[in-house]
């Protein structure tokens, strides 16, 4: 009986760990501690199965995706995978690919190539940042011509905003405050051009020397839900005068400190830990109730061309009602539906933008400062070249 002892107790062991996986995967409200991703990282679809995705083998990659999302183990191997990095060193595996996240004391987190881009200055020439100010400003007027006021929004870096809680190591002996990026460079000639913007970085730090708090959540890459309410009372202030039908204001249920929530945590959900990082500090959420002072036919209808920071600004109009469905050019290469963000087949380059603008009473275009040397993804150009 000795002798099998061993060998018994190593069977013993590995079905417990199976019946433990199992029971992860199974039990209910387990998904979202296994799932890979949250924030702004979405799950896997539900597979298609049309005649067209059967014969190009599409329905076969997406039941392969959507099956080791739910029932298979990857998810768990990669979670201890990096619980086993991270316990030891405090910190994330380095990734070839997807986003690498860098973690500071406090459970600060921060995407890697926001610092990198914080402290490297701007090789970009000054010929290209004043033409790509003249095409913005170009495209303005020709869209005021039209009646249609077109608003620049620049977001800010959560590394411009907050480098104090970067590690100086990290920061490689500079500062983002000595470098001027390509976007510091541009906002000279934005103003001298007369361009109609929104100056998130100079906002954001305004806000902090008035000692605003949480204008980021520590756990998210994004300005924070509860910036973004405060960004809304200057985007209205913006659009409004030139709005057929303005935004309205929407009320607040409350706006209370709370563990983070979406995007206010995606970097967190990235880390795709065992255990989550203690301690995670609560931010305030602003709980929105939909306005019901404007009828719906009276509201806006806003076209928006965005990166991911223009979720947030897009989830709060919607959810305090004061938007008509609509649509968004994500990085102006995929088109969706708005408010519930439903993929459409739209081919962008093939927009005719004179007839097409006419649907919308504004166009909102979003990024963050880091992506300045991107001229918006050559919308601009387009948009001039044909109007």
């Amino acid at each position: 009986m000795p002798r099998y002892s061993t060998k018994t107790l190593l069977i013993g062991i590995f079905f417990a760990w199976l019946w433990g996986a199992g029971l992860l995967v199974f039990w209910r409200g387990s998904n979202q501690w296994l799932t890979l991703g949250g924030g702004s990282v979405l799950s896997a679809p539900t597979p298609k199965f049309d005649l067209a995705s059967l014969r190009s083998g599409a329905t076969a990659r997406q039941c392969e995706v959507w099956y080791n999302e739910r029932f298979g183990l990857r998810n768990l191997a990669v979670r201890t995978d990096n619980q086993i990095y991270m316990t030891p060193f405090g910190e994330a595996p380095q990734r070839t690919e997807g986003t690498t996240v860098i973690v500071e004391p406090g459970t600060w987190l921060f995407e890697h190539h926001y610092i990198e881009h914080a402290i490297t200055p701007s090789p970009r020439p000054e010929s290209e940042l004043r033409a790509a100010a003249r095409d913005i400003r170009a495209a303005q007027e020709k869209l005021r011509k039209l009646g249609i006021p077109l608003l620049l929004v620049v977001a800010p870096s959560k590394a411009e905003v907050y480098p104090e809680h970067i590690s100086p190591i990290r920061l490689g002996g500079r500062t983002p405050a000595g470098v001027l990026t390509s976007f510091e460079r541009l906002r000279p000639f934005l103003q001298e051009e007369g361009v109609r913007y929104y100056d998130g970085p100079s906002r954001f730090a305004e806000w902090k020397v008035a000692g605003r708090p949480h204008l980021f959540a520590p756990t998210g890459t994004h300005w924070s839900y509860d910036s973004t309410q405060e960004v809304w009372h200057d985007l209205r202030a913006l659009l409004n005068p030139d709005l057929r039908h303005p935004i309205p204001e929407w009320p607040l249920r409350s706006r209370d400190l709370a563990h983070p929530q979406r995007n206010d945590r995606d970097l967190l959900a990235l880390l795709h830990l065992l255990n989550e990082l203690r301690p995670v500090p609560p931010v305030p959420f602003p709980d929105i109730a939909p306005q019901t002072s404007v009828p719906a036919d009276q509201l806006p209808r806003i076209l928006w061309i965005h990166d991911s920071f223009g979720y947030p600004l897009i989830k709060q109009l919607y959810d305090g009602n004061a938007a008509q469905p609509s649509v968004g050019l994500y990085y102006f290469t995929s088109a969706y539906r708005l408010p519930d963000r439903t993929p459409i087949n739209l081919d962008i380059s093939k927009i005719r933008w004179a007839e097409f603008v006419k649907e919308y009473d504004a166009i909102v275009v979003v990024w963050t400062e880091i992506a300045a040397d991107t001229d918006s993804w050559g919308f601009f150009k387009l948009l001039n070249g044909q109007l």
